[in-house]
């Protein structure tokens, strides 16, 4: 059938799954979740894997392995709530979430968007970014700079107060504001009418290529990874 876009009852029932986050509605309504919700995000990991095979891209798609599940790990958590209120895919080079230097798709009712970069680091890998970067300094800030002109933010949400010791000779240059993130990823948000029809596969695409030096760059710090959260 192929994928014409999410229906516009996805958010709608994201929305209500928010004010209704227990097992009981959610079975009552599972239903419609795999018609409003799985199903179209299988589409849509089917649509992208065809679109990486078609164009040559660095990405891919399968709907087994790229989307994340519906489902909440609460292990750890002082919110019980069994579900997430959005849907969300990474689209990495073999359609495997838990690889680096892919598409991060995400929509909920509010909010949608598409991502790439460095999300879940650990100090091992902070300290193998930093490294690079105090070795390469004209080529990330060139590599930001190019994201930038392509409406690519480069940016994190999450930084330590001041640069690690270990980087201290390298307080006063012009990265040493990136020495201090724990983050380092790009984002795009795209319009409802975008995710609700087959112009998402174009975004997607958009997003791939204007992304793709960079996605190539977060790969070098694969042997690092300890695996993706959606």
């Amino acid at each position: 059938m192929g994928f014409n876009g999410f229906p516009e009852d996805t958010r709608v029932f994201l929305r209500e799954l928010a004010a209704n986050n227990q097992r009981e509605w959610f079975e009552a309504n599972k239903k419609r979740f795999e018609k409003v919700g799985k199903a179209p995000l299988s589409d849509l990991c089917l649509a992208v894997a065809d679109l990486g095979a078609r164009e040559d891209l660095d990405i891919s798609g399968d709907p087994k392995r790229s989307p994340f599940r519906i489902y909440r790990d609460v292990r750890f958590s002082k919110d019980k709530s069994p579900y997430k209120t959005h849907l969300s895919a990474f689209f990495g080079p073999n359609g495997d979430k838990k690889e680096l230097g892919g598409v991060y798709f995400h929509v909920e009712p509010e909010r949608c968007l598409l991502a790439a970069g460095l999300y879940a680091t650990d100090t091992k890998m902070l300290t193998a970014i930093r490294t690079w970067i105090v070795a390469h300094p004209k080529k990330f800030l060139a590599m930001r700079d190019d994201l930038a002109a392509k409406g690519l933010e480069l940016e994190s949400w999450d930084s330590l107060k001041k640069v690690p010791p270990a980087f201290a000779e390298h307080k006063d240059s012009a990265v040493a504001p990136y020495l201090t993130w724990k983050q380092f990823m790009v984002s795009r948000n795209l319009p409802p009418d975008t995710v609700e029809s087959h112009g998402l596969i174009d975004a997607i695409e958009a997003m791939a290529r204007d992304s793709q030096a960079f996605r190539r760059w977060t790969k070098e710090f694969a042997a690092y990874s300890a695996g993706r959260r959606g």
